[in-house]
């Protein structure tokens, strides 16, 4: 996991909270 953290760190933070809102609104969980 080495993108973690690098360059690809901030692209994989909004990837993983776009993700997260779209199952929060499917989940209608939030």
């Amino acid at each position: 996991m080495e993108g973690i953290g690098g360059s690809m760190g901030p692209l994989y933070g909004s990837l993983f909270m776009g993700m997260a809102d779209s199952v929060r609104d499917k989940t209608g969980a939030g």
